[in-house]
């Protein structure tokens, strides 16, 4: 069944109100992206390296789990990792910022 990024049905708002007490197993869905798709070294430390590779994995794995959820944009996996995974990193944050209060 799939649970998330359907309509909440009252059988699927229970399954996941319950999921603690009435999932029995693990739950895996196992995919491998498509041959040919971008990927980094383990150890690779560059950070525009590391985002492609995260983008082309997002944007494989988007292709193929839309559909399964009915979930149609009109944009392709690529067009929404460029959405979701922005080239610029926003979330820096100034020495001089701070989010405590002292």
């Amino acid at each position: 069944k799939i649970l998330y990024g359907t309509p909440r049905t009252p059988e699927i708002q229970r399954c996941i109100d319950n999921r603690e007490t009435l999932w029995k197993e693990a739950h895996l869905f196992p995919m491998k992206v498509p041959k040919g798709t971008p990927a980094c070294n383990h150890l690779e430390q560059d950070k525009d390296a590391v985002l492609k590779a995260v983008r082309g994995g997002f944007s494989a794995a988007f292709d193929i789990l839309a559909p399964t959820v009915g979930l149609e944009l009109g944009l392709s996996g690529e067009e929404v990792a460029q959405l979701v995974i922005a080239e610029e990193d926003k979330t820096t944050i100034a020495f001089d910022q701070t989010f405590l209060q002292t």
